[in-house]
């Protein structure tokens, strides 16, 4: 734990834990850990098919389903039937909702070293049942050979881990240095049939980077700039850390479980984002704004609406969640209110309102 702490979440640096006895080194010098027990499965899920897990435990379920830029919401059943043999995607399935729903056990825990979750505690945890509105950050993804995600950042900015149930994948990921370079490209081109046709000819590492670097090389003129180059068999668990961006190609049929999440080490990068995406939200509709100055319905009530269907957590929420955590905790109060006093800087009329229409207590005082 103390490892992963330092070259993990405090450098904010990739990292996979393994479930055999090696230790996986990234061919960048970030280094993996093995965890601290055989497997984040507590039942042997990983000797059934993709299929045959998702319909003995979610026939009844209906999930989101892409391939490219469409996406579409359809049952387990249909997908499986309809879907699956032309290549399309389920994601961002929330599993674990449908089973505290179906009343199934839980199949899984978390890996000790993510379970300090400030995002899923706020969501989820802190209900003592499950809610209408309880959107956990608690994904499953299942697809075929071939299926991937496009270059993307994770939900908020945020942390992510990802076990592989079933199945192997190659994760191509770029650090926060290439951030205003990708955050308009969608898509790494050319790679899903070379790296899946790479793999079922017992390719090594090596070989998946070879590929990869010379299609960047010829579309993106990034000579010398290296993203990091990962294969994820079956067991094994990656820490994805924040303001990565990564693309992931399912080299197998593939079944993972995902989480979204955030901590002290991270808080910094995700109240940065958050105010980002506050001005940003404010830049797009500053034609609708009549009044000068500080306008308590369009900044205060309009704006935040408007940020939390965009984002899925707005100003409003954000500042709920900070004092919330600062009531729980007694370890982390000094990273919060760095975080709240950022806010009260940067907008101290939103600030003052937020005060004003909760009962919740100013923290600078």
């Amino acid at each position: 734990m103390p490892g992963f702490v330092l070259h993990g979440l405090k450098a904010n640096a990739p990292c996979m834990i393994v479930q055999d006895t090696s230790i996986g080194i990234f061919r960048d010098g970030s280094f993996g850990i093995k965890h601290q027990s055989a497997s984040v499965l507590e039942n042997d899920w990983s000797r059934m098919s993709c299929r045959e897990l998702m319909l003995d435990f979610f026939v009844d379920c209906t999930a989101p389903v892409c391939k490219g830029e469409e996406c579409i919401e359809i049952s387990v059943c249909d997908y499986f039937e309809t879907y699956w043999d032309a290549g399309w995607y389920l994601k961002d399935f929330h599993f674990v909702r449908e089973m505290v729903r179906l009343n199934v056990d839980m199949v899984y825990s978390t890996p000790l070293c993510f379970q300090d979750d400030w995002l899923n505690w706020w969501c989820w945890d802190r209900y003592d049942s499950l809610k209408d509105d309880c959107n956990d950050y608690r994904f499953m993804y299942c697809g075929p050979k071939g299926s991937m995600t496009p270059l993307h950042h994770d939900v908020l900015m945020s942390f992510s881990w990802s076990t592989n149930v079933i199945g192997s994948k190659l994760w191509i990921l770029f650090p926060p240095k290439f951030k205003a370079i990708l955050k308009k490209v969608h898509l790494i081109p050319s790679l899903q049939s070379m790296v899946v046709d790479c793999f079922e000819n017992d390719g090594v590492l090596a070989d998946f980077e070879k590929i990869v670097f010379e299609v960047l090389d010829s579309v993106y003129g990034l000579k010398g700039e290296r993203p990091t180059v990962v294969l994820q068999r079956a067991g094994d668990t990656i820490f994805v850390p924040s303001e990565w961006f990564h693309q992931v190609h399912n080299l197998s049929d593939c079944l993972s479980i995902n989480h979204n999440w955030f901590n002290r080490w991270n808080l910094s990068m995700v109240h940065s984002y958050l105010l980002e995406e506050f001005s940003a939200t404010k830049a797009a509709i500053s034609d609708c704004k009549t009044e000068s100055g500080f306008d308590t319905e369009w900044e205060g009530v309009l704006c935040q609406k408007i940020m939390k269907l965009n984002v899925g957590v707005n100003l409003h929420e954000w500042f709920q969640l900070l004092v919330a955590k600062f009531e729980s905790t007694e370890n982390d109060k000094e990273y919060i209110i760095n975080a709240v006093s950022d806010l009260e800087k940067k907008h101290p009329d939103l600030y003052s309102y937020f005060l004003s229409v909760t009962s919740l207590k100013d923290l600078l005082v």
